[in-house]
């Protein structure tokens, strides 16, 4: 389980590396472009392992395994977006915040490393 919450943080990571759209969607209050994007990323790895998914972008999604994937794919999104960060836009970060929880009560999470603004 922990190899497919760290390849879900991957893709998030990617995805915003190829992004250039930053503004508000539209579609959700709070919500930019960048995190569909991410969340986009993350459910293309996460829908194909089974397992049900609740994404603060998108909501619920049924899954076929007993277990459930909580995630926040940019924790920060507005600190980023408006480049403040402390007073400090060069510091600007953000992270992707995955948990796993299983019905038996294993679990496992992953928070990714925080991320310079269009920094690799």
């Amino acid at each position: 389980m922990l190899e497919l919450l760290l390849a879900t943080a991957e893709a998030v990571t990617m995805a915003m590396h190829q992004h250039r759209e930053w503004g508000l969607s539209g579609a959700k209050h709070g919500q930019y472009h960048h995190d569909v994007a991410a969340d986009a990323a993350a459910l293309g790895v996460l829908e194909p392992a089974g397992v049900a998914i609740l994404s603060e972008e998108s909501g619920v999604r049924e899954g076929k395994l007993p277990v459930t994937v909580v995630i926040d794919p940019i924790d920060g999104s507005k600190l980023w977006t408006t480049q403040h960060w402390g007073g400090d836009a060069g510091r600007c970060v953000w992270t992707t915040r995955i948990v796993e929880y299983q019905i038996d009560g294993g679990g496992a999470a992953v928070k990714g490393k925080p991320k310079r603004a269009g920094k690799k």
